[in-house]
């Protein structure tokens, strides 16, 4: 049974005054967390740039507004992300259209921890700031591990990173959704596919890198 579904981004019709005003939200949304000390591309380009160079296909886990998806499509030719909803996949379109690389992503609907593709079918895997979302994250990074050849990424906020997002939040009357704050499991996760975890921190930001070549626990 088919459970996964491409979106097909021709039947979207975006305006250059739409793509504008989210472009204006976007830059305002970013100058909110500066003000509370986070400069959040910055966070995401740091996380990216761990990627390294890439000429296979590049997955992304959680598409969300698809901050991150446009971003890895400045960088590489070949972007899929996936979310399990298209709730805001106007937005993830608009973001895409702005930065001029929409033909460069394809959007896939799809539960994470049952991802629909082959074994090492990318070359690179990255999340960033998905971890706290993810309701069985062992499933997740583990499918990761098995549709990636070279490198994964997992990102998510440090402390003082959920912090300042938690304070956002109910700024704006809400209260921040987190299954798991401990990012420091991501390392014993892939530990027990048998990989190590290179970490970094930057930007109210943890960042793990596995090399699946020569990433295997000694």
């Amino acid at each position: 049974m088919k459970n996964y579904r491409y979106i097909n981004k021709g039947s979207v019709a975006l305006t250059e005054k739409e793509i504008a005003e989210n472009r204006e939200r976007l830059e305002e949304r970013d100058l909110l967390h500066l003000k509370y000390g986070m400069e959040r591309l910055a966070a995401y380009w740091s996380a990216i740039d761990l990627l390294g160079q890439a000429e296979g296909g590049v997955l992304e886990i959680g598409t969300g507004r698809g901050v991150t998806a446009s971003l890895l499509a400045k960088k590489f030719k070949e972007v899929t992300t996936v979310d399990i909803s298209d709730a805001d996949i106007r937005t993830a379109f608009l973001n895409a259209a702005y930065e001029k690389v929409l033909e460069r992503i394809s959007y896939c609907v799809c539960d994470a921890a049952a991802l629909p593709f082959e074994d090492g079918q990318f070359e690179c895997s990255v999340s960033i700031n998905g971890f706290h979302h993810f309701k069985d994250p062992s499933a997740v990074i583990g499918e990761m591990v098995r549709v990636t050849r070279r490198r994964i990424v997992v990102a998510d906020f440090s402390e003082s990173g959920f912090e300042i997002v938690r304070k956002i939040h109910r700024r704006d009357g809400n209260e921040h959704e987190e299954h798991e704050s401990n990012v420091d499991l991501i390392s014993g996760i892939f530990s027990g596919f048998g990989l190590k975890a290179e970490k970094h921190e930057a930007y109210h930001h943890k960042v793990f890198v596995v090399n699946k070549k020569g990433g295997e626990q000694q």
